[in-house]
């Protein structure tokens, strides 16, 4: 158990290699305990401690994404990526985007699929994109939840396994393509539409 006070003079001697306990910190919720804590956690943690270093923050999760993505692409390419958490248009993206958009709004909001849809509130020009990395988002966690409950308890995908997956997830037999094709096509658009708003989104930003 780590006290906020702890917590507190952690955050109070600047480190650059302190990304991804900030990471940690931004997605943290409460699950017992009093408003009253909450609020403190809130306003010493985040408030003086993430949010106050907001360009930090923001400038390493791209740099984390833009050089996972130059890893992978060197050591396999697209095509070869099937890693559902770590691949470009991933898990990973969406969780670290999800955090960017956090510390540039400094939302008190907890992170998690309905984030999404408070991020098209506040801002509503927007909204076409966050429908689609929500949507993404639904899609590849369930696919990732029923791979590793029918095939095996891992990230990395193979579109010659899928079969169970697909049914499980309504994806039948077409005239020209299986259940488990048509499942992979759909992994793969929804990956494509996650690292186009990705790559955008970051430029947006100047990251």
């Amino acid at each position: 158990v780590t006290r906020i006070g702890e917590l507190e003079s952690f955050l109070g001697k600047p480190d650059d290699d302190d990304f991804v306990e900030m990471a940690q910190l931004l997605g943290a919720r409460m699950v017992v305990g009093s408003s009253r804590a909450w609020d403190s956690y809130i306003e010493r943690i985040l408030e003086g401690g993430v949010f106050s270093r907001g360009n930090h923050f923001m400038t390493r999760a791209a740099q984390e994404i833009r050089a996972r993505h130059a890893w992978r692409e060197a050591n396999g390419g697209w095509e070869n990526d099937k890693d559902v958490k770590e691949c470009r248009g991933g898990l990973r993206d969406l969780e670290l985007l999800m955090l960017i958009w956090k510390v540039h709004d400094r939302a008190r909001d907890s992170i998690g699929d309905s984030f999404w849809e408070r991020l098209a509130e506040r801002h509503p020009e927007r909204r076409g994109a966050f429908t689609e990395l929500h949507e993404a988002s639904d899609f590849l966690n369930r696919l990732r939840d029923v791979y590793r409950l029918t095939i095996a308890p891992v990230n990395r995908l193979h579109e010659d396994e899928l079969d169970r997956a697909a049914q499980v997830m309504g994806y039948s037999s077409r005239v020209n393509r299986s259940g488990a094709g048509r499942l992979w096509d759909e992994f793969l658009a929804h990956r494509r539409r996650v690292a186009e708003h990705v790559d955008e989104m970051l430029d947006h930003f100047n990251l």
